[in-house]
């Protein structure tokens, strides 16, 4: 709310604005670190990017398991929004990577009921 504000951004403006997406992301943020401090949960939240341009934006590691996140504004992402989480979730079969070993993969968006998104293992929460 107070990032809007500052940007000028008003509920008569916000979902037109090019920032909604970034300030979308940032109440993600907000309430995954809330959660966490609430249950008194250890988990660790990443970020990533690689040179190939793949980008993941929140890794939640706990107990050898990790949630892949990205976050969108749409109530009904398309598949493409799976992109990255399913290049990763091939890069790390292909590599055996331990941290990833047991991982799932999320859209969180504004739908009102969780769905699977096309023929990935990936839901649209």
């Amino acid at each position: 709310g107070l990032a809007s504000h500052l940007m000028g951004i008003s509920s008569g403006n916000f979902a037109t604005s090019p920032f909604v997406g970034a300030l979308w992301e940032n109440a993600v943020f907000g309430e995954i670190r809330r959660y966490l401090s609430l249950s008194q949960r250890s988990d660790s939240v990443w970020f990533y990017r690689d040179n190939q341009q793949r980008e993941i934006d929140f890794m939640v590691f706990a107990g050898g398991k990790a949630a892949l996140l990205e976050c969108k504004w749409a109530e009904r992402p398309d598949d493409s929004a799976t992109k990255s989480i399913t290049e990763l979730q091939k890069l790390v079969r292909e590599k055996k990577i331990p941290d990833f070993a047991e991982n799932r993969g999320f859209v969180v968006c504004r739908t009102p009921h969780q769905f699977p998104l096309g023929k990935s293992d990936v839901h649209a929460i």
